[in-house]
């Protein structure tokens, strides 16, 4: 694959010289599309796959449908999740955005619930953060017998693997038929959790143009071994600093299945060796430096999962750049020197705040993006309003994937746009997270937080 890009792109092509050894410097056209609302109808697959699911308990009758239902939660995500639940949108295969679907659909419960939840708005009293716990704790109730969860994830699974749940706008194959030597470089990219988007892909047929490896999702970026071992290397610390930290953390954990986890890691005294072995155990001052450098690393992490960070696409192009072929495999070409790239890029997606002004902050005009306007967030943020709030404008607007047809085939499309080089993985200018990461070049060499360490520095 990455003989055919190098070829097809050799007029493009120019030889460089770095440490003395004369190599070919690869020229890359991209088009990154998002998955979610731009080609999946993402909120009328959440509708029917609620429905399909809510057969398994009761209903109040006098509630919303389970597919309403779950529509609201969605649309509330972020004031849930500001007073204290977890992260809905990222957990539907482990159940929590369906129980509490289910809870507003119950009969003991929705009548009394879904009003409230309907109205709730950032900035209540205390009495939103009760109704939020509430409701997670009976949604959590719901699933405390073994066979009834053992039943939902056959069902889960099930659902997502009837291709009729999965509802595409259906204007994909056009796009992708006409791109041409471009599909080589093609890549859709995803917020979500790997499994699940990769069943959307497969389901819709969307791996008949391009391969699994370039459908480049949250876990690939960032995957959740990774920040499952950071968090073990925090709960040493904290054991080591004292008692008050580790009761602290332990009563702030969100989960118990984490706590046994760590708990068991920390019983194998792996990472006691290793922290031994940089001679650092036992000084206090020592661990507090390493354990805000080990938070701020954790933070650089987490905001690298939400496409409205810029890290998101920063983390994007460095996987592509480091393997145009499978980027998805960044868990390990993450860690690999990149070779020497230089990108044109076209991004396509439905939504201003999370697909476009990340692009167009980072590259300007000197990239093309294009919002196809249509879905749940199509009347989101007009031209009017990003006019008064003084944000650029995306290069093109169209109503459908045709559109974006159009402008990716025309030559004039990719002339308008530099060449220009992947993104620092942390940019200069964020010499104070920097600096605040160094502490962890104290560990080991092959210790993990030092590893990642390293392959940003190196990365930026």
């Amino acid at each position: 694959m990455i003989g055919r890009l190098e070829n097809q792109y050799a007029a493009d092509s120019q030889a460089t010289v770095k440490d003395g050894v004369s190599t070919r410097m690869r020229h890359l056209r991209l088009v990154l599309v998002d998955l979610d609302h731009t080609i999946v109808d993402h909120a009328s697959t959440l509708t029917r796959l609620s429905d399909r699911l809510s057969a398994m308990l009761p209903q109040s009758g006098r509630g919303p449908s389970p597919g309403e239902a779950y529509l609201l939660i969605h649309e509330k995500h972020d004031v849930l999740w500001n007073l204290g639940l977890i992260d809905i949108r990222r957990h539907w295969l482990s159940f929590q955005a369906f129980l509490l679907t289910m809870c507003l659909c119950n009969r003991e419960m929705g009548p009394d619930i879904f009003p409230l939840l309907r109205d709730l708005r950032e900035g209540d009293d205390d009495s939103a953060v009760s109704l939020a716990h509430l409701t997670l704790q009976k949604a959590q109730a719901l699933i405390n017998v073994p066979e009834t969860r053992e039943h939902l994830s056959q069902l889960l699974t099930q659902a997502y693997e009837d291709q009729s749940l999965i509802g595409a706008y259906g204007d994909h194959d056009d796009l992708f038929s006409s791109l041409g030597d471009l599909l080589d470089t093609t890549y859709i990219y995803s917020e979500g959790y790997r499994k699940l988007q990769l069943l959307k892909f497969t389901r819709i047929g969307l791996d008949r143009w391009v391969p699994p490896s370039r459908l480049v999702t949250t876990d690939d970026l960032v995957p959740r071994e990774m920040l499952q071992g950071l968090r073990i290397y925090e709960h040493t610390i904290r054991r080591y600093l004292g008692a008050s930290h580790s009761e602290a953390l332990l009563r702030s954990a969100p989960a118990s299945s984490q706590r046994r986890m760590a708990m068991n890691l920390l019983a194998s005294n792996q990472i006691k060796r290793a922290l031994d072995a940089a001679s650092i155990v036992g000084h206090a001052r020592d661990l507090e430096r390493l354990l805000q450098a080990l938070l701020t690393l954790q933070s650089l992490l987490a905001t690298t999962t939400q496409k409205s960070n810029q890290r998101f696409l920063r983390a994007f192009l460095n996987a592509v750049e480091a393997d145009p072929s499978s980027p998805a495999t960044v868990a390990q070409t993450f860690l690999d020197p990149p070779e020497a790239c230089r990108f044109k890029i076209v991004l396509v997606g439905d939504r201003y705040d999370t697909d476009m002004y990340p692009i167009l902050a980072m590259y300007g005009d000197d990239a093309v993006s294009i919002r196809v306007r249509r879905g749940k967030y199509s009347e989101q943020q007009p031209a009017s309003e990003l006019h008064a709030e003084n944000l650029p404008p995306p290069t093109f607007e169209v109503p459908d994937l045709h559109g974006v047809r159009d402008l990716c085939v025309d030559s004039r499309t990719w002339d308008r746009i530099p060449w220009v080089a992947p993104p620092a993985w942390l940019p200069e200018n964020q010499s104070a997270e920097r600096e605040a990461l160094e502490p962890l070049l104290s560990l080991p060499p092959t210790a993990l937080p030092r590893v990642i360490v390293e392959a940003i520095f190196a990365r930026s």
